[in-house]
């Protein structure tokens, strides 16, 4: 997928608008694996993956500067769409949403 600087896509996935952005930053340094090639492997992979994540909760390390950068833990969703089902739950110290 060739992807120009600071261009989006709006793309449709079963039926729901989804906008890709700077799908050319690249997030892995040594091989040069941008966001848009990691977007294209999940696509790929969903079918074999997604049934046995539906109905847990994800939380997972963000690198928005790529892996060689810092990175944090995401286990709040904010601002999802309506459609993506979410819950709060309480842990030893933080209270989080998780996607369902």
């Amino acid at each position: 997928m060739q992807v120009s600087a600071g261009q989006t896509i709006e793309a449709e996935v079963d039926g729901r608008a989804a906008r890709l952005t700077s799908l050319d930053r690249v997030l892995w340094p040594v091989t040069g694996a941008t966001k848009g090639w990691m977007l294209h492997a999940y696509t790929n992979l969903a079918p074999a993956l997604l049934p046995h994540l539906r109905g847990h909760p994800i939380t997972m390390w963000r690198f928005p500067g790529g892996v060689d950068e810092e990175g944090w833990w995401q286990n709040e969703c904010r601002g999802a769409p309506p459609w993506v089902a979410a819950y709060r739950y309480t842990g030893k110290t933080v209270a989080s949403t998780v996607i369902a």
